[in-house]
C-alpha cells in the first residue's frame, strides 16, 4: 500500500494548483547567528565578513554567465559620509525600470536567509518582480526580510542607458566631510591638473592607486582620526572599502560625482549543478562616477592594486597585520583535495536543486513543468481534477499490479504446473486455455510415449496436490525439482 501511494503523492505534488503564499506562517524570532551585509560602510566591517566561507547565494543563468570580471552583484549605494562611516539614502521611494544598453542576461538567484530585505542582483537588474522593488539607484530590496531560502526570477544588463542627473544626486554626489585634510584636496587638485577631462581625472586617480606602494589587505592597520588621510599618505594598507571610500572622496573633492557601492564580486562555478555560488567571502567595494554621455559608471579602484581579486577568490588562511592577500590562481588539486571538492559541490548541488524542486516548487515552476509536459492548458480546478483522478487512476494501478503478483508469488503450485505446460508446448504439444489436467494428462502421453512414465508422475502429484486437503510444502518442492529435471527430447 505504501508502494502503491508513492505515485498518488507524485502526482498530487506536481499537478495540485500551487499557492502563491504559505497557509500559515511562524514567526520565532531571536538572532540565529546568520552572517549578513549591513547597509553601512565603517572602517574593517567588509574586511572581517570577507573571511567567511558561508553562501550568500547562488545564480543559475539561463544561458552562459557573463565574464568572470563583469560578475558584479549589486546591493546598496551609499551616498552621505562623515569621513568615516558610509550611510544610504532612504528618502528615495520610487520604484523604476531602466532600459538595457547590451544584451540582458535572465537567471534565478536563490538568497539564503540573512535577516535583511536586501537582494544583491547582476549589475544591473532592469526591472523588479511584483513582490520586489527597484529604486533609482539600482538597489534591489524585498517588501519584508529575507528570513528563509528564496528564489527570485530577474534580468539584467552589463550596460543600461544614462538617465539625467538629478539635483538631489548632484549634490549628494558631491557631499564631503569636514574631516579633509589638506594633502587629501592637494592630490585631488593634482590628480584634475590643467585642462583635464572627468575621464583622464578617473584615469589618473586609478594610476596613482596603481603605481604608488599600496597593498591589498585582509587586516588593515587600525586608522583613527582621519581614515582617508591616514590611508592614502600613511599606512597605504587596506581592503576594498578603503580603496572605494578613499577613491569616492578624490572624484568629489575633484568635481566628479560619485558613490560607494557594496556588495559582491565574483563567485564559483558548481562544474556539477552549473550554478554560480556567491559566498561571504565575495564581499566587495567599488565605486561609481557620473560621467557625461555614459551616466553613472563603475570603478573598482581594488583591481589597480590587486587584478586578481577580480577573477580569484582568496587564499582562506590566517594573515598577520598589513600582510597581503594571497589568491587562490587554480592550480591542479591533488587527488583527496580535488575528492573533497567534488564532494563539497556535490553536496552543494543537492540542497539547490531539493529547494528547487521540493521547497520551492511554486506556482511559476509548475507551470514550466507543465509546459515541458505538454499541459499548460491546465488552470486552477482543472489542475486539481486532472492531480485528483490522475492520482487515484495511478494508485489503482499500481495496487492491482502488486496484488497480481503477489498472488502469483503466493501459488508456487500454480507456477510449477505452467512451466510443465511451457515445456510440453516447447516440445511441440498444442494446449488450449480450456484443457484440464486430466485431458492434458492423456494428450502429452500420446504426444511423448517415451516419457509417459515422468509425465505421469508429475501430473498425479500436480492433481493430489491441488485437489487434495492438505499439501505439503515438501511435496511441493519436490514436484518442483521433478519440473525442473522434465525434458521433452
Amino acid at each position: 500500500m505504501m508502494v502503491a501511494s508513492i505515485p498518488a503523492m507524485i502526482l498530487l505534488f506536481v499537478l495540485f494548483p500551487r499557492l502563491d503564499g504559505p497557509l500559515w506562517s511562524l514567526n520565532l524570532g531571536g538572532n540565529s547567528g546568520v552572517t549578513g551585509m549591513s547597509d553601512n560602510i565603517h572602517m574593517g566591517s567588509i574586511s572581517n565578513l570577507s573571511q567567511s566561507d558561508e553562501v550568500a547565494f547562488r545564480v543559475r543563468f539561463h544561458g552562459e554567465p557573463p565574464p568572470a570580471a563583469q560578475r558584479y552583484w549589486r546591493g546598496m549605494v551609499l551616498w552621505q559620509t562623515d569621513g568615516r562611516d558610509w550611510v544610504r539614502d532612504e528618502s528615495e521611494k520610487q520604484l523604476v525600470r531602466f532600459g538595457a544598453a547590451s544584451q540582458p542576461y535572465d537567471y534565478e538567484i536563490t538568497m539564503e536567509a540573512s535577516g535583511q530585505p536586501w537582494l544583491f542582483p547582476l549589475d544591473h537588474v532592469l526591472a523588479a518582480p511584483a513582490n520586489l522593488s527597484l529604486n533609482p539607484y539600482g538597489e534591489l530590496s524585498s517588501s519584508k526580510d529575507i528570513d528563509a531560502r528564496h528564489t527570485f526570477r530577474l534580468s539584467s544588463s552589463l550596460r543600461i542607458r544614462p538617465a539625467p542627473l538629478g539635483k538631489r544626486q548632484l549634490q549628494m554626489g558631491l557631499q564631503l566631510p569636514r574631516t579633509i585634510t589638506g594633502r587629501t584636496r592637494q592630490l585631488a587638485k593634482k590628480l584634475r591638473g590643467q585642462g583635464r577631462s572627468d575621464e583622464q581625472v578617473v584615469q589618473a586617480a586609478f594610476r596613482f592607486f596603481r603605481e604608488e606602494p599600496f597593498v591589498y589587505t585582509l587586516q588593515p592597520p587600525l586608522l583613527r582620526s582621519n581614515p582617508v588621510d591616514g590611508f592614502l599618505f600613511n599606512t597605504r594598507k587596506g581592503f576594498c572599502e578603503h580603496y572605494a571610500t578613499s577613491f569616492v572622496i578624490l572624484m568629489r573633492l575633484a568635481g566628479i560625482p560619485a558613490r560607494v557601492i557594496i556588495g559582491y564580486q565574483g563567485g564559483e562555478l558548481n562544474p556539477l549543478g552549473g550554478h554560480l555560488v556567491i559566498r561571504q567571502s565575495n564581499a566587495h567595494a567599488w565605486a561609481e562616477v557620473w560621467l557625461a554621455n555614459r551616466g553613472w559608471t563603475r570603478v573598482d579602484p581594488t583591481s589597480a592594486v590587486a587584478p586578481e581579486r577580480i577573477e580569484h577568490s582568496i587564499t582562506p588562511t590566517r594573515y598577520a597585520e598589513g600582510a597581503p592577500v594571497t589568491f587562490n590562481l587554480k592550480n591542479p588539486p591533488a587527488f583527496v583535495a580535488r575528492l573533497a571538492r567534488n564532494l563539497k559541490w556535490f553536496r552543494d548541488n543537492l540542497q539547490l536543486n531539493w529547494h528547487y524542486w521540493v521547497v520551492g516548487f511554486n506556482s511559476d515552476r509548475q507551470q514550466s513543468l507543465l509546459q515541458k509536459m505538454g499541459l499548460s492548458r491546465l488552470q486552477g480546478y482543472q489542475l486539481g481534477v486532472a492531480a485528483a483522478i490522475s492520482a487515484i487512476l495511478a494508485g489503482s494501478l499500481v495496487f492491482l499490479l502488486g496484488m497480481r503478483r503477489r498472488a502469483q508469488r503466493q501459488d508456487p503450485l500454480r507456477q510449477a504446473y505452467s512451466k510443465f505446460q511451457h515445456k510440453l508446448e516447447k516440445g511441440g504439444l498444442e494446449i488450449q486455455p480450456a484443457t484440464g489436467p486430466q485431458d492434458l494428462l492423456k494428450m502429452a502421453v500420446t504426444r511423448f510415449p517415451q516419457k509417459s512414465a515422468d509425465i505421469q508422475a508429475i501430473m498425479q502429484q500436480y492433481m493430489a496436490l491441488r485437489y487434495g486437503r492438505h499439501p505439503r510444502e515438501d511435496m511441493i518442492s519436490a514436484l518442483k525439482k521433478r519440473v525442473r529435471k522434465f525434458r521433452c527430447g
